[in-house]
């Protein structure tokens, strides 16, 4: 028993060789709230799940050969039926005009228009019931989804096939003619599935990696009232992101984007949307997961040690001045 008694670190002094002071408690009152303070401060981040960030150089690592992009777009001044929706990349030429997306026709009020679309097998009584239209302030409103092959491409908005009937309407009612533009709101624009980024900002919460829309970063509004006919651009860089979810043994894929966008004095006279994309060969992993208990547990025996060392030592130093101002006043 001798020898663990001179291993002993932890010796006990007996209260006679002790002196409590008021400054002493004061400092000790202090120390212990600071202790509960930072236990919980410690407790409450322990319990959150942590969300660790990797980056790492790869091909797309999503299955399948295409991208899914989610499209909410209006267009106050032209009729849906003089819209083309084009989609060119290194591999194919894809018309979308008919396919994948739904298109409203409104009045000016916003409401279901329900008259039949110009038959353009006869141009000039296409270009009066264009007139007509535009005139009433019929707009479109396309939303839906396309398929994108994963090769660097674009997305086109024009006029092309319609541009016979737009002259033929010009010169029957120049006044109205130039009215038809592609002034537009984007109101969405995401990449993926999203069912997926519902999941992803359920579980992982509102973050810079879960803002899938960059779209609402930027006015509704930019281009809806220009007076002029433009070509607008949209540059944009996908990012593909890999969702772990290791509390509960999940895994979701979706896209974040970088977003430039210009506009500049149309070049054909009609106006064209182009939506330029391309993917960066920098991929993004988030991974949701438990903190670790030891750290944690380390990281409580750092607050209690450390503590009381800094408290101890202030303990200290108030108890020198006050001996210090004590003998002062002897003398």
């Amino acid at each position: 028993m001798r020898a663990f008694k001179n291993l002993d670190y932890f010796r006990k002094v007996s209260p006679e060789h002790t002196r409590p002071t008021a400054i002493g408690g004061i400092v000790s009152v202090l120390s212990l709230a600071s202790i509960m303070a930072l236990f919980f401060l410690e407790v409450n981040d322990y319990v959150k799940p942590h969300i660790k960030k990797d980056t790492f150089i790869a091909q797309d690592p999503h299955q399948g050969q295409f991208v899914t992009m989610n499209i909410d777009i209006t267009f106050p001044h032209a009729p849906c039926y003089m819209i083309d929706i084009e989609i060119a990349s290194s591999i194919a030429v894809t018309d979308m005009s008919r396919q994948d997306l739904i298109r409203r026709r409104l009045n000016a009020k916003g409401e279901l228009v329900s008259s039949a679309e110009p038959d353009f097998s006869d141009p000039g009584a296409a270009a009066e019931q264009i007139y007509q239209h535009i005139k009433d302030g019929e707009k479109c409103h396309i939303k839906g989804k396309v398929h994108l092959y994963k090769v660097t491409g674009k997305v086109q908005i024009s006029f092309n096939s319609k541009v016979f009937y737009i002259e033929e309407l010009k010169r029957r009612h120049p006044d109205v003619g130039d009215s038809l533009k592609l002034t537009h709101i984007m109101k969405s624009l995401t990449f993926g599935d999203v069912a997926q980024h519902l999941h992803i900002l359920f579980r992982f919460g509102q973050s810079d990696h879960t803002q899938f829309d960059m779209v609402n970063m930027v006015d509704d509004e930019v281009y809806a009232n220009d007076q002029d006919r433009k070509d607008y651009f949209y540059f944009l860089k996908l990012v593909p992101h890999i969702f772990v979810d290791e509390i509960n043994q999940a895994e979701f894929r979706s896209y974040s984007y970088s977003l430039n966008h210009n506009a500049k004095g149309s070049q054909n006279g009609l106006g064209m949307i182009s939506m330029i994309y391309d993917f960066t060969p920098v991929n993004m992993k988030i991974t949701k997961q438990n903190k670790d208990l030891p750290r944690f547990l380390v990281s409580l025996c750092a607050i209690v040690g450390g503590v009381f060392v800094i408290f101890g030592l202030i303990n200290r130093f108030l108890l020198t001045v006050q001996e210090s101002v004590f003998t002062r006043k002897i003398q």
